[in-house]
């Protein structure tokens, strides 16, 4: 059975019993009192002020204050559903010096929705920093570009999204276009099922006509899931109707037919008409998808004789006239630009027989060139002075009473054509090789004869090659004879070459090539 034992301890073993219990104590106070680095900052961590704040949706770092920290010993932990931790140098986009200075920033890469980010000194195991951000998830949009236009015409919207999370995702992508009193215009799915890998994004355009429904402001907004994106968009009214009509000029007695040219905007369809002072009307409802266009008026129709040609735009028959245009007929005068006009040449002639002085005006390309000139004169009009002569392009004049170029007496245009090359009128060739005794030789003699309707020769040139040796003649005469002689040969296969050279180099057409033996027989001259 259980006694009470009332023999004494010494003092000393009650003092080492003592003792005892104030080790066991302290042990578990001071085990308890040591806490994580990730949980409470240590007193002899480095003295920085770094701040954490969310800019465009991403963690940024900043060194507002007090000393650098030694890149090499700072540690980036982030948590947001997990826990990724690495060096400053690695979590970071930007690329770091040695040391993280007051005034700097630094930018984390990754990290989604609620995310906490732990700055963490490796060197002396402390807490520099901690802070939870808000930070973008999933498909994140924005819009890029709208092009507003007007009531008739297109609204054009450009948006992106991006995929900011670490998996694939698929969602849908809509498109809402509201008046200011919140009245839905546009409700459209754009993208259905759209998927996106990690990180990965789109950039896609929307167009939208803008009907009478639509309102002066317009709110466009391009939604995921996970995010919006608003912009307002102004629309302009819509535009009046506008046009505008040319009656061609000059236009002469005893033309055939004139042009009228139009062109509208803002309307499906107008109506032209054109009359002469008798009352002869054309009329046409003109539709063209552009919105312009050209109509040639037979004279049968609208008879020009002595007359004012008046054409008049209309939004429809009977409509509002958008524009108007006349022209008065001219009487026929005489006026001949040179029928026969070729590129490369250094000038060209018109002829007048108008019954009266008056104002020249030629035009070519884009160039013009003016002179008073009398009734029954030849004007010669340098090339230069209308930019030179293309081929292809028109060389105009028209004939005014005066500088004013009110009245236009007569007009006429010529084409300008490519020159024509030279070519052989006449070629031979006689082989005047002999053998006699002690005396030989070879020879050859070429006789040609160029036709050159518009002066582009330049030169004939002849190769005589044999095995061993080869000779070159020339001239730059239109007609003449080219030698050659070789004393103490004879019976050498000769190779022949004549070509005929013009301003724009080789004829190859006119190019004749021989075969012969240098015997004293004359070569035929190849097809």
């Amino acid at each position: 059975m259980w006694r009470r034992d009332d023999r004494g301890q010494s003092e000393s073993l009650g003092s080492l019993l003592l003792v005892a219990v104030f080790l066991v104590s302290a042990t578990a106070v001071g085990a308890y009192t040591v806490p994580s680095v990730l949980d409470q900052q240590q007193p002899d961590g480095p003295l920085a002020d770094i701040e954490i704040e969310a800019v465009d949706g991403e963690a940024v770092l900043v060194h507002a204050g007090g000393e650098p920290l030694d890149t090499a010993s700072v540690d980036i932990v982030t948590r947001n559903g997990g826990e990724q931790r690495g060096s400053i140098e690695d979590r970071t986009v930007e690329t770091l010096e040695s040391q993280f200075r007051p005034g700097e920033r630094a930018t984390l890469d990754g990290g989604v929705g609620e995310t906490t980010v732990i700055v963490i000194d490796t060197a002396d195991n402390a807490v520099v920093a901690e802070e939870t951000l808000q930070l973008p998830s999933g498909f994140q949009v924005a819009i890029l570009d709208l092009d507003s236009g007007a009531v008739g015409e297109d609204l054009t919207v450009e948006y992106s999204v991006q995929n900011v999370d670490i998996e694939a995702d698929t969602q849908d992508i809509t498109l809402t276009i509201e008046d200011a009193d919140g009245n839905t215009l546009i409700d459209d799915v754009v993208a259905d099922d759209l998927q996106l890998d990690a990180d990965e994004g789109t950039t896609e355009i929307e167009s939208y006509e803008i009907t009478d429904g639509y309102v002066p402001t317009a709110e466009v907004t391009v939604a995921t899931d996970d995010d919006a994106a608003t912009e307002t968009v102004s629309i302009e009214d819509s535009p009046d109707p506008t046009g505008s009509v040319t009656v061609e000029s000059p236009i002469f007695d005893g033309q055939d037919e004139f042009e009228v040219a139009y062109e509208f905007e803002h309307l499906e369809s107008a109506f032209l008409r054109v009359e002469n002072e008798a009352g002869d009307e054309f009329e046409l409802n003109v539709d063209d998808p552009d919105g312009s266009g050209t109509e040639n008026i037979d004279a049968d129709d609208v008879p020009i004789a002595d007359e004012t040609i008046t054409a008049t735009l209309s939004e429809a028959d009977g409509g509002a006239e958008l524009a108007t245009d006349a022209t008065t007929v001219s009487a026929a005068g005489a006026l001949t630009v040179q029928p026969d006009i070729h590129a490369g040449m250094d000038s060209f002639d018109i002829a007048l027989d108008t019954g009266t002085d008056g104002w020249l005006v030629v035009t070519h390309d884009g160039s013009e060139y003016e002179t008073a000139a009398d009734s029954d004169e030849t004007v010669t009009v340098a090339a230069a002075d209308v930019g030179g002569l293309t081929a292809g392009d028109d060389v105009s004049a028209t004939f005014y009473e005066s500088d004013d170029r009110d009245v236009a007496l007569a007009s006429d245009s010529t084409e300008v054509r490519e020159p024509e090359r030279p070519s052989f009128s006449d070629l031979s060739v006689s082989d005047d090789s002999f053998f006699a005794l002690i005396v030989f030789r070879e020879g050859y003699t070429v006789d040609y004869a160029v036709a050159d309707p518009d002066d582009q020769f330049e030169s004939v040139e002849v190769d005589f090659e044999k095995e061993g040796s080869a000779q070159s003649r020339s001239s730059g005469a239109p007609t003449d004879s080219l030698e050659y002689r070789d004393w103490y040969s004879y019976g050498s296969d000769y190779e022949i070459t004549i070509s005929l050279y013009d301003q724009q180099g080789e004829v190859e057409s006119e190019r004749v090539v021989i075969e012969d033996t240098a015997d004293g027989d004359d070569p035929e001259i190849p097809e």
